[in-house]
């Protein structure tokens, strides 16, 4: 296991250094005076020399890429070109707020998502199967920077019954969570409940489950303990790749809401073209989406004893 884990990092520094690659890429195919979108149109022509030569925006791309593998390789990401603050600082000043949305948002589509789909799989084909696979075909389909602006509409502005934006450390804090985690929940609770559905049907007509209840064993038992354990691999797999866009920064949904946390601060460096925070926080979405799925492969053994490294 050991030695799985560690050729799995090592695997991983050729794709965080292609995805870094492809984002400077993208950055430098940009029309326009690097300089010029950073400070603004309005700026002088003195100014923005002065900040062309003091960031080095002279230097070809390569250099500047150059540059800044060093920097990481030292464990530093860069100072921010609109604040002057560490990337590195700032991202890990916003990521517990980040955190704290995505896991609020995992944990409600997993509790949900996951009986939602059981309940179908047991009762398949049933007015209540097709309500329910109804219902999480439109959260699937449904935009969540337009469900986040539904929500905040509907419960914020015309109910009255939660705040539309704002953050608050603590339990005080829980009233300005429940639109933004019901926003982003929502998708991946649609998602393991068709998988979960899916997968237990798949599993339902096995023989080990006949001989599980020719043992007298209670059906809820034989649910719960033998057709759902099996038929959980998929869904895991679900479920990690929600946690890894969760902990990476939702965008729309922190910026509709206010929520101080990555991916606003995303939002923000785009419009103000800020490079060495852009390229931070995609260095960090990429990390994590790295580390959450090497995480997924290691349960999997544990939910399938055949399966080996």
């Amino acid at each position: 296991m050991a030695g799985y884990v560690v050729k799995r990092l090592l695997q991983a520094v050729p794709v965080l250094l292609g995805v870094t690659l492809v984002t400077y890429l993208l950055i430098f195919a940009v029309p326009g005076d690097q300089a010029r979108l950073a400070l603004g149109i309005r700026s002088d022509v003195e100014t923005v020399e002065s900040f062309r030569q003091e960031w080095r925006l002279d230097d070809p791309w390569y250099v500047q890429y150059g540059r800044f593998l060093w920097r990481v390789s030292h464990g530093d990401l860069g100072r921010s070109m609109a604040t002057n603050e560490k990337v590195l600082d700032s991202l890990l000043h916003r990521l517990p707020a980040t955190a704290e949305l995505g896991l609020a948002a995992l944990l409600l589509a997993v509790l949900v998502g996951v009986p939602v789909g059981v309940i179908s799989a047991v009762r398949p084909y049933s007015k209540l199967d097709d309500a329910l696979m109804s219902l999480s075909l439109l959260g699937v389909s449904m935009p969540t920077f337009f469900l986040g602006i539904l929500l905040a509409w509907t419960f914020g502005y015309i109910l009255g019954w939660t705040p539309i934006s704002g953050y608050q450390e603590g339990w005080s804090g829980v009233k300005y969570l429940i639109l933004p985690a019901a926003a982003l929940g929502t998708g991946p609770l649609a998602i393991i409940a068709r998988l979960t559905r899916s997968s237990m049907l798949e599993v339902m007509g096995q023989d080990y489950l006949t001989t599980a209840r020719a043992k007298g064993l209670l059906e809820r038992t034989v649910i719960l303990k033998h057709a759902l354990k099996n038929a959980m691999i998929p869904v895991v797999t679900a479920i990690g790749g929600s946690m890894a866009a969760l902990l990476s920064g939702t965008f729309f949904i922190e910026y509709i809401f206010g929520w101080p946390g990555v991916g606003l601060l995303a939002v923000d460096a785009i419009t103000s073209y800020d490079l060495t925070v852009i390229q931070g926080t995609v260095m960090f979405a990429a990390l994590v989406f790295v580390l959450v799925n090497i995480m997924v492969d290691i349960i999997y053994a544990f939910l399938d004893p055949r399966i080996t490294y």
